[in-house]
């Protein structure tokens, strides 16, 4: 094909259905998208201006991102015709690249922890195949010396074990072990899904109806959803372009028994993406049983057959042609690798039903209703497609995911990053095409007949969630007492009690739940029995053995208590913060004082509930000084009048402030750091202040 060509099949895709977009309400519906978009980037603009100072590409790209963004809403507005918000729509998508990029650039190079597990098994697992070695079956503990991450980044599971091997198919750890070439090892997913992330806006754009072209810009760059599960390395971005790719005009596939070059690749990539993640898997039954009721009124049943399992012979084959040399070498660790997360028994935690569950503290004894119920629903799912295929037929990559949300584990990051897959492919399906398919069973079954297969289908997957909801909890817990670090506002020991109310043995773990659900990583429990025997009762001494266990004194929260026999979970009353703290300022220029001056510092009382001061005299409150130094050391000043006195105490007046006079004879280099905290009251301290004399 001569250049010319090209740039003409270019400059017609770009254009195409120009001349059927001149009516008023069209170009207004396209101004205000093309508009909505551009305001969406300016979220992504402002979050790389703050490393400015340190990246000045990043700030440059910020001024640029803010400034066209602005310019793109006044074109947007004053624009006549469809031709013009073209050519807007074009820079917008230029434009959003550079939001895009300079936002996860500036992150990447300014933050170089890593944020989630997957990320690290992934990079190591492309370690191990640069030396040589298969990766699955490999204990991959080490992974987390060469790759750092926070403990509360880890997987916790109902046994209170982490998961410590290889939980996904090949493609992504192959994928990074080339690209490891490019960027020598340093959070090559990021830099992957970066890539992806962007491939994935200019397929949307392409993609979608010419109006419509600023969702793809919305639903990728826009949304911070995509951006922030780049960012976190989660590796369902990788697959997102491929879904896309599979996705595009897929009711064409296998006109006239012929699966073409389109079809070929659309299996190609069906097979790419769940080379990548088990959350493809889900669409493969939709994408199949869609592709057999669209031929089999053209081509009848056994050429449907036949183009049905040609397109899923080549997704099979693109699956086993990237996994193969793995699955050969040690087939029993692999595949239990790839199953790993469908069996891994992770806590249970998501936005879904089970986010009800935890926010409530009801059910769930029985976690296994839950996955038994997701799964009978996605079967239900599938019925009701098949069924209702002329209405349901452009819902193909949407459905499969409506199941998870009443999985035990439904998770914003198995949703977000597809939001552009579902409104590409529901905005781009031919609806004509499924309007025109000859219904399932059509001389069987009556509209009536299918509804009440449907719902029948539906009772069995809502009974299980429903007992999954309600199920009574093994064990009861209650939280006796908690002790606090001061100066980090961190719980580091809880005595809990606990009693198992079943008739067997239950080994419990615990964890700690927030007020946004979000556990903490497992506590170090003593004291009490590894394996409450039936109905018996314990007093657990639980210890926060790293921060990322310990709880916020200045939040409410509550304990987690999961088993893995029976596979449950329990819950405490949520333990309520006190009702009043000490809040204490440093004051409007918490400048270095000369030596030997006064500085008065005033403590309120403060409703831990409402914020607001609370006028109550009579109230003890204490003032602690430290000097953080190599070690720590007690603070030099007097308090009161009283030298050195530490810690000092003062009673509040009536309107519910305590009053500590400070000062120092001696200069100090470095600054002392005076805390105050209600007596006896150890969830209320306040925030530290620091005071230099020189």
């Amino acid at each position: 094909m001569q250049p010319p060509a090209v740039l003409d099949r270019i400059r017609n895709t770009v254009t195409r259905g120009v001349q059927m977009n001149t009516s008023g309400d069209i170009i207004t519906v396209h101004r205000v998208l093309t508009a909505v978009a551009a305001l969406s980037l300016l979220w992504g603009a402002e979050s790389s201006y703050g490393a400015g100072s340190r990246l000045p590409l990043a700030g440059v790209a910020s001024v640029i991102a803010f400034v066209g963004s602005i310019a793109i809403v006044i074109g947007a507005t004053v624009a006549k015709d469809t031709r013009v918000l073209i050519r807007l729509d074009l820079a917008l998508l230029a434009l959003s690249l550079v939001v895009l990029g300079a936002w996860v650039g500036s992150d990447l190079l300014l933050d170089t922890s890593y944020r989630t597990d997957e990320e690290v098994f992934v990079q190591y697992g492309a370690h191990l195949i640069s030396q040589g070695k298969n990766p699955y079956g490999v204990d991959m503990t080490s992974a987390f010396q060469m790759f750092p991450l926070a403990p509360q980044q880890f997987t916790p599971r109902l046994d209170g074990s982490f998961p410590t091997g290889m939980g996904y198919p090949a493609l992504p750890m192959l994928l990074t072990w080339v690209a490891n070439l490019f960027t020598g090892g340093y959070h090559t997913i990021i830099v992957l899904n970066l890539v992806a992330a962007c491939v994935s806006a200019v397929l949307a754009f392409l993609m979608l109806p010419i109006r419509f072209r600023p969702l793809g810009v919305l639903l990728t760059v826009g949304m911070p959803g995509l951006v922030l599960h780049v960012e976190f390395g989660f590796i369902q971005v990788l697959m997102l372009p491929f879904l896309l790719a599979a996705s595009w005009n897929w009711s064409e596939t296998g006109r006239a028994g012929k699966l073409r070059k389109s079809g070929v690749a659309r299996a190609v990539c069906l097979g790419l993406a769940i080379s990548i993640q088990q959350l493809a898997w889900f669409t493969v039954p939709f994408v199949l049983v869609g592709l057999y009721l669209l031929r089999r009124g053209e081509l009848g049943r056994r050429g449907t057959v036949l183009t049905v399992v040609r397109f899923a012979a080549i997704a099979a084959g693109t699956f086993a042609a990237v996994n193969l040399p793995f699955a050969v070498t040690a087939p029993k660790a692999w595949f239990n690798g790839i199953m790993e997360p469908l069996t891994q028994h992770a806590i249970p935690l998501g936005n879904g039903l089970i986010g009800l569950t935890e926010a409530l503290g009801i059910g769930s004894g029985n976690l296994s209703w839950y996955s038994n119920g997701a799964l009978l629903l996605l079967i239900t799912l599938l019925l009701a497609y098949s069924l209702y295929f002329r209405v349901l037929g452009s819902a193909v990559f949407v459905l499969p995911f409506v199941g998870l949300l009443f999985s035990s584990r439904s998770l914003a990051a198995y949703f977000v990053p597809l939001a552009v897959l579902w409104g590409v492919s529901l905005l781009c399906a031919d609806r004509e095409a499924f309007a025109a398919t000859p219904r399932l069973f059509d001389n069987r079954f009556s509209d009536r007949a299918r509804k009440l297969i449907v719902t029948a289908s539906a009772l069995p997957s809502i009974a299980l969630l429903g007992l999954a909801t309600t199920a009574s909890q093994p064990l009861k817990v209650a939280i006796l007492s908690t002790d606090s670090i001061g100066p980090l506002h961190l719980v580091q020991q809880m005595t809990v009690k606990v009693t198992n109310t079943t008739d067997k043995p239950v080994s419990p773990h615990f964890l700690t739940s927030s007020s946004s659900l979000f556990a903490s990583t497992f506590w170090s429990q003593s004291g009490g029995p590894a394996a409450l025997a039936p109905h018996q009762t314990a007093t657990y001494t639980l210890s926060g053995t790293s921060q990322a266990a310990m709880a916020f004194a200045s939040s409410d929260f509550k304990i987690m208590a999961v088993s893995d026999d029976p596979a449950a979970v329990s819950w405490s009353p949520l333990h309520k913060n006190v009702p009043i703290y000490a809040a204490m300022d440093a004051g409007p220029d918490n400048a270095a004082y000369p030596v030997g001056t006064e500085v008065t510092l005033t403590v309120h009382l403060r409703s831990a509930t409402t914020g607001k001061d609370v006028k109550k005299s009579g109230v003890r409150v204490v003032l602690t000084q430290t000097v953080y130094l190599p070690g720590i050391t007690p603070g030099p000043a007097t308090i009161n009048g009283k030298p050195k006195q530490d810690p000092a105490i003062a009673t509040t007046n009536a309107d519910g402030m305590a009053t500590f006079v400070v000062h120092c004879d001696t200069p100090q280099t470095l600054p002392v750091m005076f805390q105050a905290q209600v007596a006896n009251g150890n969830l209320s301290y306040s925030s530290i202040v620091p005071i230099i004399w020189r």
